[in-house]
C-alpha cells in the first residue's frame, strides 16, 4: 500500500501535532495553551487534506453501478 505525497504530509502533520501536544509543554510550560492551539491547528490541517483527497472518492457512485 502506498500513499501520495499529500497524504504523507497529512500523516506527518498528525505526528507533529502529537509532539506539539505532548512534548512541547514539558520543555516550555509557559506556552501550554499555545502548544494546544498549535496542535489543534495541525490536526485540522491534516484532516482537511484527508477530506480533500478522499471526499470525491467516497461520494461518487460505485463503478459497478450497484447500490450501496
Amino acid at each position: 500500500m502506498s500513499v501520495g505525497p499529500a497524504m504523507a504530509v497529512a500523516f506527518g502533520l498528525i505526528n507533529v501535532a502529537a509532539v506539539a501536544r505532548g512534548v512541547l509543554p514539558a520543555f516550555h510550560p509557559q506556552s501550554f495553551s499555545q502548544s494546544i492551539a498549535a496542535s489543534g491547528a495541525l490536526w485540522i490541517a491534516s484532516f482537511l487534506i484527508f477530506i480533500v483527497i478522499y471526499a470525491p472518492i467516497l461520494t461518487r457512485p460505485r463503478i459497478d453501478g450497484r447500490p450501496g
